[in-house]
C-alpha cells in the first residue's frame, strides 16, 4: 500500500522470513487463491512452542507481574465481549498460556480443553495439552492428546481446503499471542513488532475464502489494533521514525475500515471506531507534512477531528467506559480540560466500577493540570486532593507502574503545597514510596518518566540521589530525543555543578562529572553537552566548576576513541562564552595544554588514577564487611569506577563494595586480600565483557567465588552482547549493554544486593 509520505528504507521486508520466530520443522502446504498457487509453511502447533518473552525459561518479577495484569485484562473480554465471536479461541488459548506461565497449570489445561471441545481441530490447544500433561507427569493423558493431534493432522491431509483453514487459524492464533506478548518497552523493538503484525496479515492472506465472514472481521480488527500499537511505538522511538509512524497508522485504519464496512456486530464496530480514534489521536506538537494515502481517501474528516470516531463508537454503546476514557484522553492531550472533565465525569457516574479505571486515571491527570494552571493555593490543594483520590481508585482497580507513578507525582505536588514540615515530610515519603513501588513492578513502559519524576521529588531533599535518578532517566529514554537535551541542560548538569560546588569541589565528583560529560558527548551528539556547559558558564555562577571539568578531561589519559578531538571541540565551544579575566586566562591555558598533548608532549596524569569516592562505612548486609565484591578485567575498570560504584554507593542505596583498585592495601599479598574480601562480601558481581575471558586473575577469582559462595549470591553484569561461558551461564544476570534499557537495572541490582526486599523498598522510598 502506498503512503503519501516517503518511508525510510529498513530491513523489515528483507528479513521477513514469514514464520522465522514461530516456526520450525515445517512441511509446505500449497494454497490456491484462484489467481495462482503459493506455498505456506505451516507453523509448529502450540503457543508454548512460540518464541515469546512470556515463554522465557524464568520470568523476572516484573515480567510475571505484567503477565498477571494481562491475564486480568483478557478474562473479562472472554466472558463478555468475545464470548460469541470466533476470536474467542485465540483469546482463550492465550489466556491458557498466561495461566501456564504464571504457575496455574490446571487453569491453563481447563482453557485449552474448552477450546478443543468447541473447536476439535484446534492444533495449538491440543499441542499445549500434550506439553502441559507431560509436565505434570500424567503421561497417559499426554499420549492421548498427542494421538488426537496426530489424528487431526492425518485427516487434514485428505481435505486441502480444511487444512488450509486450520493451519492459517493456527498461525493467526500464534500471531495474536505474539502481538499481546508481555513487552518491556514501548519504543524498543518496533520493527520486531511490525514483523509479528505481518505474520497475522499472512495468515489472513492464506486463509482466503476458507474462513467465515465473522472470523475474517475479527482478524482485521486484531491487525488494526496491532498496527495502532506499532504506530505509537514508532512515534515514541523519535522523529526519525515518524514516516513509519504515519504508514503504520494508515495500515491500522485500512484494516479497521474493513470491520466498519463489513461487520454487523455492534460491539465489533464500536471497538473498531475506538481503536481508530486512538490511532488518529496525535500529539498536538506533531504536525505531519502530508496525510497518509488511505486515510486521505476515506477518513480525512476523522483525521482532522479524531473525536468523531469516539462519538460514532458511543452511538453504538453510549455508556462504554473504555470509549469515554479514550475520548476524555483525547481532550486532555489537546488541552481541552473542561470537555475532558465533562466526559470523564459522565463515564464514572454511569459506571463507577473497575471497568472505569482508565477514566479515573485520566481524570486524575485533568485535576493535576488544573492544579498547575491556578494561582489560588486553596483551589490548587482541592484539585490535587481530587487527583489523589482518582489516582488511588485507578491504582486499586488496575495496579500498574503508571498508576503508581501518577500517585507519586500527585503526592510530590501536594508536598510542595504543605505548610507544616511534618505533613510535608510524610507526603514526600509517600511520593518517594510510590515511585519506588512503580519501579519495583516496572515493565519498562514508562521507566524513564518514573526515574525523572522521582529525581524531581528527591531534588529538594537529597540532590545526589536525585542526580542518579536523572541519569537513569537519561539512559532509559529513546535515543536522540528532545528529552535527552532537557534532562542534560535543566537537571543533570546544573544539579551536578551545584552538588560539586556545595561539597567543596571534591576530586571524586569532578571525576564523575567529567566522565559523564565525555561519555554523553561521544554517544549522544545531539545533546551538545559542551554547548550546555557554555550556557551554564555564561551565568558566571559555574564558570570555575565548568573549567574544573575541562581541566580533568585535558589531564586524564584518553581511554575513548577520538576523545582528544571531542575535548578540543569542547574547549573551542566554551571559548564562545564571556568569562571573567582570570577564568578566560585559565581556559586559554587549557587549550594550549590540549594542543601540546595532541602532539604527544608532556601527557600529565590527574591527581589520582581513581576517583576519591566515599564508600559507606558499613555494609547493609550486617553479617558481612562488604555488600558486594567486583570482579572485572582491567579494560572495564572505568565503568566500575565511574558508573557502578557511584550508583550503588550513593545515599539512595548506601551499599558498600570492594573494588581491588581502590580497596587493596599495600604491603599485603594481593591474592590473599582478594580471597578474604570475597569471603567477607555478601555478593559477588562479575563484570562480563570479551576482555574478561582472557583475564587470568579474574578467572581465578571467579573460581574462588563459585567454590566459596552460594551461587544465588553471585551475579553477572553484562556490559556487552557477548557469549557467556557455560560454567557461569546459570548465574543471575543484569543487562547493562547500553542498547538494552528495558528494566530499571540499577534498582533491580540494588534489590539483589540488599538483605531483603522489605529493606530495599524502605531504602528506596526514604531516599
Amino acid at each position: 500500500m502506498a503512503c503519501a509520505v516517503p518511508v525510510k528504507a529498513d530491513n523489515t521486508c528483507a528479513d521477513l522470513d514469514l514464520l522465522s520466530s514461530l516456526t520450525s520443522r515445517m512441511s509446505h502446504l500449497t494454497v490456491d487463491h484462484g489467481n495462482g498457487r503459493q506455498q505456506l509453511s505451516p507453523p509448529v502447533p502450540g503457543l508454548l512452542n512460540c518464541d515469546l518473552i512470556v515463554n522465557s525459561a524464568s520470568l523476572t518479577s516484573e515480567q510475571n507481574t505484567q503477565a498477571r495484569r494481562k491475564l486480568n485484562r483478557k478474562l473479562p473480554l472472554l466472558q463478555r465481549e468475545y464470548r460469541d465471536r470466533p476470536i474467542r479461541h485465540a483469546v482463550r488459548n492465550y489466556i491458557g498460556l498466561l495461566y501456564y506461565r504464571t504457575g496455574k497449570k490446571y487453569e491453563a489445561i481447563g482453557c485449552w480443553e474448552e477450546t478443543v471441545q468447541e473447536d476439535p481441530t484446534n492444533l495449538n490447544a491440543m499441542d499445549d495439552l500434550v506439553t502441559a500433561y507431560r509436565f505434570l507427569n500424567r503421561y497417559k493423558k499426554s499420549k492421548e492428546w498427542e494421538k488426537s493431534l496426530q489424528d487431526v493432522k492425518q485427516k487434514l491431509q485428505d481435505d486441502p481446503g480444511e487444512r488450509q483453514m486450520v493451519y492459517a487459524r493456527c498461525q493467526a492464533e500464534q500471531a495474536y499471542a505474539a502481538l499481546w506478548d508481555i513487552h518491556t518497552n514501548t519504543w524498543i523493538g518496533h520493527q520486531k513488532m511490525k514483523r509479528k503484525v505481518e505474520l497475522y496479515e499472512t495468515a489472513l492472506q492464506y486463509a482466503g475464502s476458507c474462513i467465515s465472514k465473522e472470523e475474517k472481521e475479527d482478524w482485521h480488527l486484531g491487525i488494526g489494533q496491532a498496527y495502532e500499537r506499532v504506530a505509537h511505538m514508532y512515534f515514541r522511538a523519535g522523529p526519525k521514525w515518524h514516516d513509519q509512524y504515519l504508514c503504520s497508522m494508515d495500515k491500522a485504519v485500512e484494516h479497521l475500515h474493513f470491520c466498519l464496512t463489513s461487520a454487523d456486530h455492534p460491539f465489533l464496530k464500536m471497538e473498531a471506531w475506538g481503536v481508530m480514534g486512538n490511532a488518529l489521536t496525535r500529539d498536538k506538537r506533531f504536525h505531519p507534512s502530508s496525510v497518509p494515502s488511505f486515510i486521505a481517501t476515506h477518513y480525512l474528516v476523522e483525521w482532522k477531528d479524531p473525536s468523531l470516531c469516539y462519538e460514532r463508537a458511543l452511538e453504538l454503546d453510549p455508556t462504554n467506559p473504555w470509549i469515554k476514557g479514550c475520548y476524555g484522553n483525547l481532550h486532555l492531550k489537546y488541552g481541552r480540560y473542561g470537555d475532558a472533565l465533562n466526559i470523564l465525569n459522565e463515564a464514572i457516574k454511569k459506571n463507577p466500577t473497575s471497568d472505569s479505571w482508565f477514566a479515573y486515571d485520566r481524570r486524575s491527570h485533568v485535576y493535576q493540570y488544573l492544579a498547575k494552571k491556578t494561582n489560588d493555593p486553596n483551589l490548587k490543594k482541592k484539585y490535587l486532593r481530587k487527583a489523589e483520590q482518582d489516582s488511588s481508585r485507578a491504582e486499586n482497580f488496575n495496579p500498574n507502574p503508571r498508576t503508581r507513578s501518577t500517585c507519586g507525582e500527585i503526592n510530590h505536588s501536594l508536598a510542595t503545597t504543605r505548610t507544616t514540615d511534618d505533613k510535608k515530610n510524610s507526603t514526600y515519603t509517600k511520593a518517594q514510596a510510590m515511585f519506588a513501588e512503580s519501579l519495583e513492578i516496572q515493565d519498562g513502559q514508562s521507566v524513564s518518566d518514573v526515574h525523572f519524576k522521582q529525581g524531581k521529588c528527591l531534588l529538594e531533599q537529597d540532590r545526589w540521589s536525585a542526580i542518579q535518578s536523572f541519569k537513569m532517566a537519561f539512559s532509559t529514554c529513546p535515543d536522540n530525543t528532545a528529552f535527552h537535551k532537557i534532562l542534560a541542560s535543566r537537571y543533570i548538569l546544573p544539579s551536578m555543578l551545584d552538588e560539586y560546588k556545595s561539597q567543596g569541589t571534591p576530586n571524586n565528583l569532578r571525576a564523575e562529572m567529567a566522565f559523564w560529560v565525555i561519555e554523553t558527548e561521544s554517544q549522544h551528539k545531539s545533546v551538545e553537552v559542551f554547548s550546555i556547559l557554555g550556557n551554564l558558564a555564561r551565568k558566571w555562577k559555574h564558570q570555575k566548576e565548568v573549567l574544573d571539568i575541562m581541566e580533568y578531561l585535558v589531564n586524564k589519559p584518553s581511554n575513548h576513541h577520538d576523545t582528544d578531538a571531542l575535548i578540543q571541540r569542547g574547549l573551542e565551544t566554551l571559548k564562545e562564552t564571556p568569562y571573567r579575566r582570570s577564568n578566560y586566562k585559565r581556559l586559554c591555558e587549557l587549550c594550549e595544554l590540549q594542543r601540546t598533548q595532541k602532539r604527544g608532549v608532556n601527557k600529565t596524569l590527574p591527581d589520582s588514577p581513581l576517583p576519591d569516592h566515599n564508600a559507606p562505612q558499613t555494609a547493609k548486609n550486617s553479617d558481612h564487611t562488604y555488600d558486594f565484591f567486583v570482579i572485572t578485567a582491567d579494560e572495564d575498570t572505568l565503568w566500575v569506577q565511574y558508573k557502578l560504584l557511584p550508583a550503588l554507593e550513593c545515599p539512595l542505596f548506601s551499599l558498600k563494595g570492594f573494588f581491588a583498585m581502590r580497596d587493596t592495601l599495600l604491603g599485603r599479598l594481593t591474592l590473599e586480600q582478594l580471597s578474604q574480601a570475597i569471603k567477607d562480601s555478601a555478593h559477588v558481581l562479575i563484570v562480563l565483557t570479551p576482555a574478561l575471558k582472557d583475564h587470568n586473575r579474574s578467572k581465578h577469582l571467579i573460581g574462588i567465588a563459585l567454590q566459596g559462595k552460594d551461587e544465588q549470591k553471585v551475579a553477572i553484569l553484562l556490559l556487552e552482547d557477548t557469549g557467556i561461558p557455560p560454567h557461569i551461564s546459570h548465574l543471575k544476570k543484569f543487562n547493562f549493554c547500553g542498547t538494552d534499557f528495558t528494566t530499571p537495572h540499577w534498582f533491580n541490582l540494588a534489590k539483589f544486593l540488599l538483605p531483603s526486599d522489605e529493606e530495599a523498598l524502605q531504602l528506596m522510598s526514604s531516599g
